[in-house]
């Protein structure tokens, strides 16, 4: 048997693209392989640790007892969406990893492995680089289950990120009405925060030609007049 790790690696690649197609005699028998291939390393520095959560949705991995899969894999398996493995690493792996985790998952729509990494003790108000958090994220991406949770869990909804943009500065950027509505009137976000530009979201919503989220907005603003038993006029 030919166990050259570059030939091996893709041909693993190659054959097993979807979760449908692994068998128990596949996982047995990269099980009797374990000793021999799994930590040869192919031309990219890669093993076939690095490739099962992307071909396998991380059904090899939780079954295989890899010895590659160490905590600071964490983000990159919680981003691709593998509860087992995060279900294993998380209360191994550092505060840092766990944030970064909680933020890749929060954009990529990744709902169980964000209330995985939520009740592991991940921060739902972590910046990345760029000073933006995982409610950002998961605004930016139109993935309201995942920003009804941060919330639920302590999230900041005013809470400022890149250039200033709040959650709702972001929903409005990409169009995505439902968590603009979500925002404005289940979760009451404070409309009329600015950036650094001093732009609300009202604003940039009129800057990008978007009426209907223009409206929404500014629906909101009457009926939290309405709710208050106050009539406050909508901004024109």
């Amino acid at each position: 048997m030919d166990t050259d790790a570059s030939l091996f690696s893709r041909a693993f690649y190659d054959e097993f693209q979807t979760e449908a197609q692994i068998g128990k005699g596949t996982v047995n028998y990269a099980k009797a392989m374990q000793k021999t291939v799994l930590s040869i390393l192919d031309e990219r520095r890669t093993t076939l640790v690095h490739w099962a959560p992307f071909v396998l949705h991380g059904c090899w991995i939780s079954r295989v007892q890899a010895p590659n899969l160490t905590p600071d894999k964490l983000p990159e398996v919680s981003k691709a969406g593998h509860e087992g493995a995060v279900c294993r690493l998380r209360m191994r792996a550092s505060q840092a990893q766990k944030d970064e985790a909680l933020h890749l998952a929060a954009g990529r729509g990744r709902l169980g492995v964000v209330r995985l990494l939520l009740t592991a003790g991940a921060h739902p108000d972590f910046r990345d680089k760029r000073g933006d958090m995982p409610l950002h994220a998961a605004a930016a991406g139109d993935h309201e289950e995942i920003v009804r949770w941060l919330l639920d869990n302590g999230a900041d909804p005013g809470a400022p990120g890149f250039a200033g943009d709040t959650a709702l500065h972001m929903a409005v950027r990409h169009g995505h009405a439902d968590i603009v509505q979500s925002l404005c009137l289940e979760m009451m976000t404070d409309i009329d925060l600015r950036n650094v530009e001093g732009k609300t979201a009202r604003d940039v919503a009129v800057e990008l030609g978007c009426h209907d989220l223009w409206e929404s907005i500014n629906a909101s603003r009457i009926i939290r007049g309405l709710y208050r038993g106050s009539s406050i006029a909508p901004a024109l």
